[in-house]
């Protein structure tokens, strides 16, 4: 049995960027696997295959840059999320507004008619 390790462009779920696979010592090894075993110094750090220098390289400052453009874009996504939310809510308010001011009035109207005609009866001559 040999190690060889897949490896990626990108981090995975798991924040790596290879994963490990023991298999046969007949196997051939083409891209995207590799033989080549993680450095010992690069145990600490975030090894990626680098295929243009074919050697192990340290990612670290790589996936800290993915993860702050991402965290960046969801920023500004969840801002201009926030603000149609925000914008919808006024406009319930001014709806909810409108709406209780004819029930207001309608309250008004109902009480005018609700009232007896008070004035004394003209007598006629």
């Amino acid at each position: 049995m040999k190690t060889i390790y897949e490896t990626y462009n990108s981090p995975q779920p798991d924040g790596n960027f290879y994963y490990v696979h023991n298999v046969s010592d007949t196997r051939p090894t083409a891209h995207p696997y590799t033989e080549i075993p993680i450095p010992d110094s690069l145990k600490n750090g975030l090894p990626k295959f680098d295929w243009m220098k074919n050697q192990w390289v340290d990612a670290s400052e790589d996936a800290q840059a993915k993860m702050l453009s991402d965290l960046q874009a969801a920023k500004t996504k969840l801002t201009a999320d926030l603000k149609i939310e925000q914008d919808a809510r006024i406009e319930a308010e001014a709806e909810n507004n409108t709406i209780k001011q004819a029930v207001a009035s309608i309250g008004l109207k109902v009480a005018e008619l609700s009232v007896p005609n008070t004035k004394p009866a003209e007598v006629a001559e």
